[in-house]
Formats: C-alpha cells, sequence, structure tokens
C-alpha cells in the first residue's frame, strides 16, 4: 500500500475527510514521527508500535576486496539508524 492508498482508505472510512485532507493527515503525522526521531525521541502509538533512532558510533571497518594491506580496514563515519518495531496489534494470528 502506498501513500495514495492509504489516504484513499482513510478517506473511505467515513470520517468525511477529502482525499486531498487525507493526504495532508498523513503528510502531518509522518512528519511528526520524523521531527520527534530527529529530536531523539522515540514515538510509541499503542497498538501500532514503537519508532527509534539508534545511534551507531564511528567505527574501523574490513573491506571485503582488499585481503591485506593499508587499505584493507577503513573507517565509517557514525550514523542513525530508524527502526520501527511492531506493537501488540500485529500478532501473528491464523485464520
Amino acid at each position: 500500500m502506498n501513500r495514495e492508498e492509504l489516504a484513499q482508505t482513510l478517506c473511505d472510512l467515513d470520517l468525511n475527510l477529502s482525499p486531498r485532507d487525507a493526504l495532508r493527515v498523513l503528510d502531518t503525522l509522518s512528519g511528526a514521527i520524523r521531527n520527534t526521531l530527529k529530536a531523539g525521541r522515540t514515538v510509541c502509538i499503542s497498538g501500532f508500535g514503537t519508532f527509534e533512532a539508534e545511534q551507531i558510533p564511528a567505527r574501523r571497518v574490513r573491506n571485503p576486496r582488499v585481503a591485506s594491506g593499508p587499505y584493507a580496514f577503513q573507517e565509517v563515519g557514525a550514523k542513525v539508524r530508524y527502526r520501527w518495531k511492531a506493537g501488540g496489534g500485529f500478532t501473528n494470528q491464523q485464520g
């Protein structure tokens, strides 16, 4: 399901939203989640899941294409990894 299909689903739920308004709701929600993660905080939506930002420190890694020598290891800079963990509403139920 892409962004437009999700917005159409919101319109079909009898929420009195136009397709344009549904897209604005989705954009506002995703922007709020993105800004909160960039601020280093966690977003937890009960029944849906948790969004987290994890700081990965700078480190040295081995280059698999080079067996030995000065280029066998290289520095990789620090980065942020974003993760989503499913909530209790996503249980593995058999139909």
